[in-house]
C-alpha cells in the first residue's frame, strides 16, 4: 500500500440505491465500455449516466433492454461505430446480455480466451470485420446458447 500523491486522480462512482443489482452491474458494464473504448464519432454521447430513472439505459445508442421500462441490457449492437481499442473489459458485468455485435469496428488485440465464461448467456456474437490478432479462442465453442 502506498500513500497517494497530490497528483493522483481518484474516481468514485456512485449509483442510486434504488437500482436492483442487475441494473447496477449493467450500468458498470456500459460505463466501462464507454470509458475503455475510443469513440471518434461520439456515438457514446447518448450514454448519459446522470439520469436515474428506471429504463434510462434503454435509450442509449446500441443498447437493447429486456423491457423498455427497465435497465437490464439484453444486447449490445455497436457495429460500424468506428470504436477503437481492445476487447472491452467489464462486459461480463452485463449479467443478462444475450447478444453482442462489434461488427466493423477498429478493435485490436486478442479475443479473450475465456470469452464464453465472461459472457455465458450469449446466443448471438458478431466479431466480423474487426482487427483482432491471434487465433479465435476454442472457448467460443463452449457457448451454451
Amino acid at each position: 500500500m502506498h500513500a497517494r500523491t497530490a497528483t493522483e486522480k481518484v474516481t468514485l462512482s456512485f449509483l442510486p440505491a434504488e437500482f436492483p443489482q442487475a441494473t447496477k452491474s449493467d450500468i458498470y458494464c456500459l460505463k466501462s465500455i464507454k470509458d475503455f473504448l475510443e469513440d471518434p464519432f461520439d456515438y457514446f454521447s447518448s450514454w448519459d449516466f446522470t439520469n436515474s430513472t428506471e429504463g434510462f439505459l434503454c435509450g442509449f445508442r446500441g443498447v437493447e433492454c429486456w423491457k423498455p421500462s427497465e435497465s437490464r441490457v439484453v444486447a449490445l449492437t455497436l457495429s460500424g461505430m468506428g470504436l477503437q481499442g481492445h476487447f472491452p473489459p467489464g462486459l461480463e458485468n452485463c449479467t443478462s446480455i444475450t447478444g453482442l455485435d462489434l461488427l466493423s469496428n477498429e478493435l485490436q488485440g486478442p479475443i479473450p480466451s475465456d470469452i464464453s465464461e465472461r459472457l455465458p448467456y450469449i446466443a448471438s456474437l458478431d466479431l466480423s470485420f474487426i482487427y483482432y490478432s491471434g487465433e479465435i479462442p476454442s472457448s467460443i465453442a463452449n457457448f451454451s446458447f
